[in-house]
């Protein structure tokens, strides 16, 4: 299900220095981008922060290594993720609006 407050804050958090755009990039996991969603102001469950992940992933605003991420993976899967440039323009786009 679309949660557009959990995208902004998703992508928000993306746009920060820890999810550069270049290798190398850091692995984490999905409980510690709810974590860090959460002290960004903005309330969660991992399972919903998957889908809007995988939304935004969809829409080629955000990727991830690797690019298939299982739904029932999303407890023990590893991955980098970061937004993209198109997802930075629409960033920009959605907080000057």
């Amino acid at each position: 299900m679309s949660d557009p407050t959990v995208q902004l804050a998703l992508m928000k958090l993306l746009a920060t220095k820890h999810f550069p755009l270049t290798a190398p990039r850091k692995k984490v996991k999905m409980d510690r981008l709810v974590e860090a969603i959460k002290r960004i102001g903005t309330e969660t469950e991992i399972t919903v922060a998957f889908e809007n992940m995988c939304e935004l992933k969809g829409r080629g605003l955000v990727n991830t290594t690797p690019k298939i991420i299982m739904k029932d993976e999303i407890d023990t899967a590893e991955f980098e993720v970061w937004l993209t440039p198109l997802g930075r323009t629409e960033l920009e786009r959605k907080l000057t609006s």
